[in-house]
């Protein structure tokens, strides 16, 4: 009698850490799909920042403080944005 006992907790186990591994493998399924989009990515991103950058820094000189506003909350959106240190 112990032995089906025993068979019917091991598979209870095997079956309770198969559920523990299954967000761990959504989670780096996610991260490596983050990860590939980053990379695919980066080449326009970065141009599409320093268009932003040299837009603000022409709105701001011509006086339009609407569209240099909308670019530095863009950047922002983007974690572009420089502190103040950095551009000192």
């Amino acid at each position: 009698m112990k032995t089906p006992l025993v068979y019917i907790l091991a598979l209870i186990t095997i079956a309770s850490n198969a559920q523990d591994e299954l967000p761990n493998q959504f989670e780096l399924l996610k991260q490596n799909y983050d990860n590939a989009i980053e990379r695919a990515t980066h080449q326009i991103t970065s141009k599409y920042v320093q268009e932003l950058k040299t837009m603000k820094a022409q709105m701001l000189e011509a006086g339009n403080l609407e569209i240099a506003n909308q670019a530095d909350a863009e950047l922002t959106r983007l974690g572009a944005v420089e502190s103040p240190s950095a551009t000192n």
